[in-house]
């Protein structure tokens, strides 16, 4: 399903991009484009118009938008102020058609020019744990190993690990997500990887994401609405279109050093670094939006729009516009300050819905569903980040483990299959070829893994027979070339022979056997 999105996806994108600079666009606010309440007011001409014939071609129109307006509440008043004096006005000005320059995005979604030939699993995967994450783990793992000798007698036996040994340990844990048996160093070079292997689409969205760890831990969360109710949090923003992961960032709980800033604005701004002056769109929940962090992105050099939920409590949302038992269910209020558009939507009897939106919205009702269109837009691209934790869990190569690092370690392996995934799609339907499902895509990585490391373990003249014969089954075999004049008929190969490498009392019976030695195995 996932590969199918993103084929439809890729080509509705291929379709819209040639008509995306048709129109020509300013990026210069006028002074004009916002005016005064005592114009808007001018504008009301339509109401009471007289002496107008009704036109039958048109009389279904007019009772869609007499209906939809019902649904809008409006205020006679022409600003409304909150507690904290912030001042909203009651109707839109004459911009409210015009595209902002805010809402313009130049830059094409997709690989970068150094991952845009990556077509097969290993070279996706190898674009996110490259050969210096795995010197880094290689480095300080063999330095455990050399205390451990010296200090316990168990550990004089250990040998030092190398880089063909952990990457057989990553295609292992890979298969382990696909069969579903279920340092800080390493963790900032993760990231500079994502970030420079990718690039996003206009639409993105923030969100947290809660790894299951129930040890010790001085900056564990307890979040009941995960389906793991406690473990570490992880603030990430993702496409929201492919789903890739390209900013996090692990919450360190009271030693967040925010530099008295919001702890939401502060994560905004931080995930938003790479995207910073590209005019993109933010998707976030109400832990993060505030009137505050919308006006401030708006500025350099951020130049970033946000669409959210806001919470209740925000002083800056009128009196007028909170809930009251006189306000008819399913009607829609706005508010607006020059972009940013406030709504308030009452879905239910004794429930209200605030977003807040920077996009310049003019403030209108869908006319299938009734909800404002600033809702319709949320729930679109509000999933980014919650279907990527979906795709974790649903092939996780997290293992029980009692050490945050280790539970922090399995989380940075999921996000490199995912990312490496997203990118061998896009790169095999931009050539006009089948990728392969996500359960095949891990299973070839697991494999391209794990080779070299049974390769160079099957050379070891001392090595058991019960290891030698694990990996013999467990190797591709690879048909021998036989000469036009051999005897042996094809089917041969397939009839069954007593094992070479199990004991003889066990008597199994096999139909694999070693192209080099010719023996069943």
């Amino acid at each position: 399903m996932f590969t199918l999105f993103v084929a439809a996806y890729l080509t509705n994108l291929d379709e819209c991009s040639s008509t995306e600079n048709e129109s020509e666009i300013e990026d210069v606010v006028l002074e004009d484009d916002i005016q005064s309440d005592a114009e808007d007011e001018d504008l009301n001409v339509q109401e009471n118009r007289e002496n107008v014939s009704p036109d039958p071609e048109h009389e279904e129109t007019k009772n869609n938008s007499s209906s939809l307006g019902s649904r809008i509440v409006r205020v006679l008043q022409p600003t409304l102020r909150s507690k904290s004096q912030y001042c909203w006005t009651t109707s839109k000005g004459r911009n409210a058609g015009r595209v902002l320059s805010m809402n313009v995005v130049r830059a094409i979604r997709g690989p970068t020019r150094a991952c845009k030939v990556l077509c097969d699993p290993i070279s996706s995967f190898n674009a996110f744990f490259t050969d210096e994450i795995i010197s880094e783990i290689v480095q300080w793992t063999n330095a455990e190993i050399s205390l451990t000798r010296t200090t316990n007698l168990t550990g004089k036996t250990f040998a030092d690990t190398n880089c063909l040994e952990i990457r057989a340990l990553l295609g292992i844990l890979n298969l382990t997500a696909v069969l579903k048996d279920n340092h800080l160093k390493v963790w900032d070079l993760l990231i500079k990887q994502c970030n420079d292997s990718y690039t996003p689409e206009s639409y993105n969205t923030i969100d947290e994401q809660l790894l299951a760890f129930r040890g010790r831990c001085p900056f564990k969360m307890y979040i009941p609405s995960k389906p793991n109710k406690y473990g570490i949090k992880i603030v990430m923003i993702c496409d929201s279109a492919t789903k890739y992961m390209f900013n996090a960032i692990p919450y360190l709980g009271k030693t967040t050093t925010t530099s008295t800033m919001p702890l939401g604005e502060y994560f905004v701004k931080e995930l938003t670094r790479p995207i910073h002056g590209t005019c993109r769109n933010i998707t976030c929940d109400n832990w993060f939006t505030s009137v505050q962090l919308a006006k401030s992105l708006l500025k350099e050099p951020y130049k970033l729009t946000i669409v959210g939920t806001i919470r209740s409590n925000k002083r800056e949302i009128p009196e007028q516009m909170k809930n009251s038992r006189s306000r008819p269910v399913g009607t829609t209020m706005f508010c607006f300050d020059g972009p940013l558009t406030l709504a308030s939507y009452k879905p239910k009897p004794s429930k209200m819905v605030y977003l807040l939106s920077s996009c310049n919205e003019p403030g209108t009702i869908n006319q299938t569903s009734g909800k404002p269109d600033i809702i319709l837009h949320y729930n679109q691209t509000k999933g980014g980040v919650d279907t990527f934790d979906q795709m974790c869990s649903l092939m996780s190569c997290s293992r029980k483990t009692n050490r945050w690092p280790m539970a922090v370690f399995y989380g940075m392996l999921n996000i490199s299959f995912i990312n490496s995934y997203v990118i061998y799609c896009h790169n095999m339907i931009s050539t006009n070829k089948k990728p392969l499902n996500r359960k095949e895509f891990m299973k070839v990585l697991s494999m391209s893994l794990t080779m070299p490391w049974m390769e160079q373990r099957q050379e070891i003249p001392i090595l058991s027979k019960s290891l030698r014969c694990s990996n013999t089954a467990t190797m591709p075999t690879e048909a021998p070339n036989h000469d036009s004049n051999s005897s042996e008929e094809p089917s041969s190969s397939k009839k069954r022979k007593y094992c070479a490498f199990c004991p003889s009392k066990i008597r199994r019976m096999s139909k694999m056997k070693c192209f080099k030695c010719e023996k069943s195995g």
